[in-house]
């Protein structure tokens, strides 16, 4: 006994089918990185582009430095220009948790918490990283 998608059982249970062509893309992004770190003073500068492969994207590159306060605690500054908006500045902070565990809070448009009338966005980031 075989059920045809075509059948009255099934009808209810699929969407609305057109039928034409239509062309779409696959999610995608591509993110290139280039990191130096400075000896023993606890200083880093990266910069990079990414793309993602979506409706109105523009380029995303950028610069950031970072720098350690003790052993356990980063804390970084990044200018960037694209993606969905142009000009960006950035601040960030990670701790080293111990046993390969990262803790990231990134604020990567602070210009929309000092002037949110005059830029296009803003954001809150954390991240939790496991490195093995």
């Amino acid at each position: 006994y075989s059920v045809k998608a075509d059948t009255s059982m099934m009808q209810s249970y699929l969407s609305s089918r057109k039928h034409k062509s239509f062309t779409t893309i696959l999610p995608s992004y591509l993110y290139i990185t280039w990191s130096k770190f400075f000896g023993g003073s606890g200083f880093k500068v990266s910069a990079g582009v990414n793309y993602r492969i979506a409706a109105n994207y523009k380029l995303y590159s950028f610069i950031a430095a970072e720098h350690g306060i003790g052993k356990k605690i980063q804390s970084g500054l990044s200018v960037s220009y694209g993606g969905y908006k142009g000009l960006s500045v950035g601040l960030s902070a990670s701790a080293d948790l111990g046993r390969n565990y990262l803790l990231m809070l990134g604020l990567p448009q602070v210009e929309g918490l000092i002037a949110p009338g005059h830029t296009t966005g803003t954001g809150v980031c954390f991240n939790l990283k496991k490195m093995f």
